[in-house]
């Protein structure tokens, strides 16, 4: 007897089998040769390395340094197009600021004004349908996906000749940047295709050079919706899977991405030499990342009710920093139909000002899949490292009140959740399970200088930051980093743009550690001088100044920025869904030192001359080396009471975040 399951089983038997021919029929002896090798997770073959594994690929995306324009890739071919400065071959700035001019373009407004250019060609296309007439799909998604380039650019071409033109410019340059030997005619052939893309893409006074950034938009919408739609559509008819088109259609959809993987692989060139799953990789070797193997999609049939984990599906848009710009794990935005359009959130450290976040939002942004339920939601899960140390543990209780399920990292248990042992100087954290980081551990205090406190210091801040975002894969990583990390500097406020140039082995390691975390496109937070219940460093720091009934400061009275700890805790909370960017985090106005010595320390305030204090500091620091005990007094505590250091936060708020604590609050209560 045949059961339900078995029946289920011959279903997406037949799907894949269906959906396999796709491949077969264009490329046979490429993607035989893909099959044959598969078992294994890296493979060379001459000067090709190709990689197959989940591990493989990212290693082949984020660690191995890649020529992103060199022949024989996506980024020559976009170059051919574009004329080169696209996010292929960018870095920095140049390079957030594409994607983020990217991701404003397809926002929330922007899904909303192509609403209306989606049904038009819908009704219009697939009114056969209710006739009992076929329709061409693959047709249809072409017009669809080209109408919606030529609105989304603002251009005036007949959607059908774009999406033809589009896709014959892709097709020409995939065949150039196929293995094999080069054939001088594939190279004519793409340029001739991309002549006539810009054609149609540029006003007549601009011919001259083309519209690469249009292009490049054109060529991704209408390729990967010729690509995708048509083959989920056919596997979801094959495998009975429809249904959850109407009960959980992102669901369905997330599963279909990762089947159909429109992009099934991915062309690149070592820039220098590296490693991927152990395999040697030389520079000049050509990789060939395949990408519907790293996610699974030979292997494993969509399951709406048990899809793979998030970070594993979202290799399909890439990894790291050049991965496709998408929208971060967090609920629809308000406004969205279920099963409409994903829009993606304007991106960038200058992103537009949003309403304010409220933390508890984050809890219900994950959902659970259990065999044969409906879909029902989850509180998102996050790993907070350095949940025992003061930070840390406001942030992983606050993250649990805000309904979120909390995994503390770190060599002792943090006050809520699950403890995961973890050594930042040894091992990667255990990140399993979790959708996003927050990672508060390092090593603080201002200890005497030398190599062995830079080297100690090194082996957490640095290295043990780069095994944390070795481990975070592709999940939102928030980095919460120091304003320790900043130059010296005047009277004017401070941008996250200041110079860095940090005065203890703190700050130099704090402002390491976070340039590996920007470049994983992290979002960075830099709080000053943090304060609040428990604080072991700030408060007890400035009640050592009291002597004889009088805190002694050096020099006259400054203006500084203070953080409560409530007000870090909601920036890191929020900051999930931030851009990737470096954020300045401060209470809502700066304190008169003068003022703020006096309330902690309830006495009067003396001034002692600057010459004085540096010079003590300097005796006392030498004392502190022969000793091996952190000083009493250091020139980095005499710079941090006599410099004017007031952040300006404008850019977090911009996100929304408003302080809401501040030191009368926490003095208030402190009295009680």
């Amino acid at each position: 007897m045949i059961t339900r399951d078995g029946v289920a089983r011959m279903s997406q038997g037949r799907a894949r089998r269906r959906d396999r021919q796709v491949y077969l029929r264009s490329h046979p002896v490429l993607f035989a040769l893909l099959a044959a090798t598969r078992r294994r997770p890296a493979v060379r073959i001459g000067g090709t390395v190709i990689a197959h594994s989940r591990d493989a690929y990212l290693d082949g995306l984020t660690r191995v340094p890649l020529d992103r324009t060199a022949e024989g890739t996506t980024g020559a071919a976009a170059g051919r197009l574009a004329g080169g400065g696209l996010l292929f071959d960018q870095d920095g700035d140049d390079h957030r600021g594409t994607r983020r001019h990217l991701a404003e373009s397809l926002g929330a407004d922007g899904v909303q004004r192509l609403r209306p250019v989606w049904r038009e060609v819908l009704d219009r296309r697939l009114a056969p349908l209710a006739g009992g007439r076929p329709v061409d799909l693959v047709d249809v998604a072409a017009e669809l996906s080209g109408a919606t380039a030529a609105a989304l650019l603002g251009v005036g071409a007949d959607p059908r000749e774009l999406a033809a033109a589009t896709r014959a410019a892709a097709a020409a340059g995939a065949r150039e940047h196929l293995p094999g030997p080069p054939f001088p005619g594939r190279r004519r052939a793409a340029r001739r295709a991309a002549d006539h893309l810009n054609r149609l893409l540029s006003p007549a006074d601009e011919r001259a050079n083309g519209n690469g950034l249009a292009a490049m938009v054109a060529v991704a919408a209408v390729n990967t919706t010729v690509a995708g739609l048509p083959r989920a559509a056919a596997w979801c008819a094959d495998a009975g899977l429809w249904g959850w088109a109407g009960t959980d259609p992102d669901a369905l959809a997330g599963e279909m991405l990762r089947v159909t993987a429109p992009t099934p692989l991915l062309p690149r060139v070592a820039a220098a030499a590296g490693t991927v799953a152990g395999c040697p990789v030389r520079a000049g070797d050509r990789l060939i990342l395949i990408t519907r193997h790293a996610v699974g999609a030979h292997r494993r049939d969509p399951s709406p009710t048990d899809p793979v984990e998030p970070r594993t599906a979202q290799l399909v848009f890439g990894a790291g920093p050049h991965a496709c710009p998408r929208r971060p794990p967090g609920p629809p935005p308000a406004g969205r139909r279920a099963g409409g359009p994903r829009p993606v959130p304007a991106g960038g450290p200058q992103g537009p000002p949003r309403p304010p976040q409220r933390p508890a939002r984050l809890a219900d942004a994950h959902r659970v899949r259990q065999p044969g339920r409906f879909m029902t939601r989850r509180p998102m899960r996050v790993a907070v490292s350095g949940a025992s140390g003061f930070c840390g543990g406001v942030v992983a209780r606050a993250a649990a009140g805000a309904g979120m399920e909390v995994v503390c990292l770190g060599r002792r248990p943090g006050p809520v959740g699950e403890h995961r042992f973890w050594d930042a100087t040894r091992t990667p954290p255990d990140l399993s399970g979790t959708d996003a980081v927050l990672h508060l551990a390092a090593a603080v205090g201002d200890p005497p200088p030398g190599r062995a406190t830079e080297a100690a210091f090194r082996a957490v801040n640095v290295d043990g930051a780069a095994r944390l975002l070795e481990a975070a894969g592709d999940r939102p990583v928030v980095w919460v980093s120091s304003a320790s990390v900043y130059a010296p500097a005047g009277p004017e406020m401070i941008r996250e743009d200041h110079p860095l140039g940090g005065l203890t082995a703190y700050g130099r390691t704090k402002a390491a550690g976070e340039r590996l975390a920007l470049a994983a496109e992290a979002v960075v937070l830099r709080p000053r001088a943090v304060y609040g219940p428990g604080d072991p460093h700030l408060l007890p720091r400035l009640r050592r100044v009291v002597r004889g009934g009088r805190a002694l400061l050096p020099g006259p009275d400054v203006a500084l920025s203070l953080t409560a700890v409530e007000n870090l805790a909601d920036a890191c909370l929020a900051a999930v869904r931030w851009p990737s960017g470096a954020y300045n985090i401060a209470d809502t106005s700066a304190y008169r030192r003068d003022e703020v010595v006096a309330a902690v320390c309830g006495v009067p305030v003396a001034h002692v001359p600057v010459a004085l204090a540096r010079a003590a500091a300097a005796v006392v620091t030498a004392a502190a080396r022969l000793t091996g005990r952190p000083p009493a007094l250091s020139r980095y505590a005499v710079e941090q009471l006599t410099a004017t250091v007031v952040l300006d936060t404008a850019r977090a708020r911009a996100q929304g975040w408003v302080p809401r604590r501040s030191l009368a609050d926490f003095l208030s209560e402190s009295a009680r």
